[in-house]
């Protein structure tokens, strides 16, 4: 019993941890991840910066972060980064 409360507290943390980066809050953990080569899931910039790309570009990065966001808000985003990139 105490296993599966441990699971349940440590996926809680995952959870909150990812609701803290997507509002743009600094992780200390997560940091190591980056350093290891991960991809921060969300980043989203100033739209000026996408100005070089063409639109069908920037559809293609939009369908990539709405599946991105969706995995993540579905709880399937581990299983995303491993499958699709």
């Amino acid at each position: 019993m105490s296993v599966l409360f441990k699971q349940s507290l440590k996926r809680e943390e995952e959870r909150f941890k990812m609701e803290a980066i997507f509002h743009g809050a600094q992780i200390d953990d997560l940091s190591k991840e980056k350093k290891s080569g991960k991809e921060n899931t969300f980043t989203f910039k100033d739209p000026k910066e996408y100005d070089y790309l063409s639109f069908e570009q920037k559809k293609e990065l939009t369908k990539k972060m709405k599946m991105k966001h969706k995995s993540w808000a579905t709880g399937t985003l581990s299983q995303i980064g491993k499958n699709n990139g």
